[in-house]
């Protein structure tokens, strides 16, 4: 499925070329960002090469939610996959149930975003540890559960940089999530609003934002 998607072309076709092609769950500014080794790159032919070693059908259901760029996008995306012999049928659903069909892992693929925390540990644990809050997937691997405690063990910048270096490579070769691009999170405010400072994650600290009055 990840060989199948040129996620170049879709970047362009459904954002432009606005945002950047991602193979990590860190987005820029957030540690350890596009560090990773082995992320499975566009190869139609290895693509039909794996469908043919698996041998059967492939027919997936493709959860998203019904907003026009969603769809959109899992539109591009399903014809990418239909190039190479997998099938695969959209089922748009509002937002509130797109979220709650994800928890419940009452999906077979889904189309989902995560607007990113500071610390590299919110961005992985919830969703990639076995006993995660939101493994949305049930992925489960000892190695992966060990390196994403050890990040949670260590406050040593050199040494958690190391161990989430591990957990990219871990997840490009275990591929729980394809992932497909970075947003961009935009600020805008009048002149005399200051103190409104870009953080990577995106979300506005209100507690240091003033207005001046001159």
């Amino acid at each position: 499925m990840a060989h199948a998607l040129d996620r170049d072309a879709l970047n362009k076709v459904v954002n432009r070329g606005l945002l950047k092609v991602a193979n990590t769950p860190f987005g820029s500014g957030l540690a350890p960002h596009e560090q990773v080794e082995g992320f499975p790159k566009f190869d139609p032919g290895r693509a039909k090469a794996l469908l043919a070693d698996y041998g059967k059908p492939v027919r997936l259901k493709f959860t998203v939610t019904n907003m026009p760029q969603s769809l959109l996008s899992a539109q591009a995306i399903q014809a990418m996959w239909k190039k190479v012999g997998i099938e695969a049928e959209i089922q748009p659903v509002e937002q509130v149930q797109h979220v709650r069909l994800a928890g419940l892992r009452q999906y077979q693929v889904s189309l989902y975003r995560w607007q990113g925390g500071l610390d590299p540990d919110r961005n992985v644990h919830v969703f990639f540890h076995s006993k995660g809050s939101a493994n949305r997937t049930g992925f489960s691997s000892p190695e992966l559960d060990a390196l994403l405690d050890a990040g949670r063990g260590t406050t040593d910048p050199a040494e958690r940089l190391k161990i989430y270096r591990q957990v990219n490579n871990l997840l490009a070769r275990e591929l729980p999530h394809i992932f497909l691009t970075y947003f961009n999170n935009y600020s805008l405010a009048s002149p005399n609003v200051k103190g409104v400072v870009p953080v990577p994650d995106g979300l506005i600290r209100a507690r240091d934002v003033w207005k001046d009055r001159t």
